[in-house]
């Protein structure tokens, strides 16, 4: 999963990718969610424009229903993109099922037209962290209601590092990074890509174990490195170069 965020030049957004297909999903506040076809990328050098998705605002709420925003964060109050929210509201004393959501790049996501005055329950999870169930009632009001943050706890670990060149000190961007567990040739937990500022989060760890980093790029050398036990929550491993 690589993730970004538009920039004020029309919309424009920017990501370092591999050779491959893709399926992009862009969410913000307001607006439908829009999932693309699948996109490739091809080879080649420089820069590749895989064309415009267009959203659609969120009409305006139905008579007695109003529009909530729910905001799910992890530790220091960090957003938590991709969590999935499932909702459900209390009709005849069952529960029955609304939706399922998914938090944006800001921990975010928007759900339109929840009956005001009814009991919804929230199931908030994603994998790594412990799952959060909510029980609330959608006040009555015309602008959109935000409930949150809700904090989840991680229960696996999460490491995050940055790469850069051994000569000219520049970070660097799409690196590949395979975290291993317990040796250097152990299982991989998870394989991640540098962003454009050389930062890279691995997924969901077992912690109270050993792992190795294999960090590769083309033109470099492969690095192999011990960056020992894990513990549950983010640690930032610090700094790898490569030559």
């Amino acid at each position: 999963i690589v993730s970004t965020a538009t920039t004020g030049n029309g919309g424009d957004a920017y990501a370092t990718l591999n050779v491959g297909s893709y399926i992009v999903i862009v969410s913000k506040s307001g607006y439908a969610t829009k999932v693309s076809t699948t996109l490739t990328v091809p080879s080649g050098l420089g820069r590749y424009d895989m064309g415009g998705l267009s959203l659609t605002p969120n009409p305006a709420p139905l008579p007695g229903t109003r529009d909530i925003i729910i905001n799910v964060v992890r530790e220091n109050n960090l957003a938590l993109e991709d969590a999935s929210i499932k909702i459900e509201k209390l009709e005849d004393e069952n529960y029955i099922l609304v939706g399922t959501y998914q938090t944006g790049y800001d921990g975010k996501t928007q759900i339109i037209n929840l009956k005001q005055n009814l009991q919804h329950r929230f199931t908030i999870t994603k994998n790594g962290y412990a799952a959060l169930t909510k029980i609330v009632t959608i006040p009555a009001g015309d602008s959109a209601y935000t409930y949150g943050p809700y904090a989840l706890t991680a229960t696996g670990a999460f490491v995050s590092l940055y790469v850069k060149d051994e000569i000219t000190e520049e970070y660097i961007s799409g690196a590949i990074v395979k975290f291993r567990k317990d040796s250097e040739t152990g299982i991989i937990s998870s394989t991640t890509i540098t962003d454009s500022d050389g930062k890279t989060t691995s997924w969901n760890l077992e912690a109270g174990h050993v792992y190795y980093l294999e960090i590769s790029k083309e033109d470099y050398e492969t690095k192999i490195a011990n960056i020992g036990i894990v513990s549950v929550g983010t640690s930032n491993k610090g700094t790898y170069t490569l030559k």
